[in-house]
């Protein structure tokens, strides 16, 4: 099979990351020959594994949204029913609760962090709190986070992918890398618009700096239905972000 090394140019890296790329390419293909590597047009990028459309505020959409705590959610106090008599005890352990629930929904909170969590305090947390803990904690978290998923779902939705990498958008691996690539994934976060476009990507973990720049280009191409949120009986898109893995075949 012919090797799909191309002739490009690639001016958007800095010069220190430029070094680390050419001593991973393998022998026999010189950076140049690599056009998955140059970014299209009107987007930016840093050494860092990070990607932006020229013109967004990175300071927002580059977000640390690996736990709860990452995102500013803290473990807040809940509301009782002071005509209900509680012992200490029993209030730690709807604390408790409450808190492994929220992290049960770590996923949906990834996605809006602080719309979800203010949708949680109105709709989620007070059931718990009416329900209370039984003798079966794991149980108890796997109930509330399904009636938590729904209540919230009724005011907030999450973005959907509407192309599919591999399906819809094509991956090309150059021959050479083809044993690198076999099975492995690079996962990324992205920051969605509200007419579904990928915003601001970031690499969370790759596997080889010339697979991880072709896995970019296609999620650059990926489409979503934007998340929604329900203001005023009407569904409005909005910003959000979402995770996933773009995984090579075989």
């Amino acid at each position: 099979m012919p090797s799909r090394c191309k002739s490009t140019s690639f001016l958007r890296f800095r010069p220190a990351l430029l070094l680390i790329l050419a001593a991973s390419l393998p022998l026999g293909c010189s950076l140049s020959d690599h056009g998955a590597l140059e970014l299209p047009a009107g987007w930016e990028t840093d050494e860092m594994g990070r990607w932006w459309e020229v013109g967004v505020d990175t300071s927002e959409v580059f977000r640390d949204l690996e736990t709860l705590q990452a995102m500013g959610i803290a473990m807040s106090p809940v509301v009782y029913d002071a005509t209900q008599p509680i012992s200490s005890q029993a209030r730690v352990s709807q604390d408790r609760l409450v808190w492994y629930v929220k992290q049960s929904l770590l996923p949906l909170f990834r996605n809006r962090p602080e719309v979800v969590d203010s949708l949680f305090e109105v709709y989620v947390a007070p059931r718990i709190v009416r329900g209370g803990p039984s003798d079966d904690p794991g149980g108890d978290v796997a109930k509330y986070k399904r009636e938590g998923y729904r209540a919230i779902y009724r005011h907030f939705r999450e973005p959907r992918t509407l192309l599919q990498v591999g399906t819809d958008i094509p991956v090309e691996i150059p021959d050479s890398l083809s044993v690198q690539a076999a099975g492995r994934a690079v996962s990324f976060q992205v920051f969605i618009s509200d007419d579904g476009r990928p915003a601001a990507v970031e690499l969370l973990s790759g596997v080889h700096p010339v697979l991880d720049r072709i896995a970019l280009k296609a999620t650059l191409q990926m489409r979503w239905q934007p998340a929604y949120l329900l203001q005023k009986n009407k569904s409005v898109p909005v910003e959000s972000w979402a995770r996933f893995r773009i995984r090579f075949p075989g």
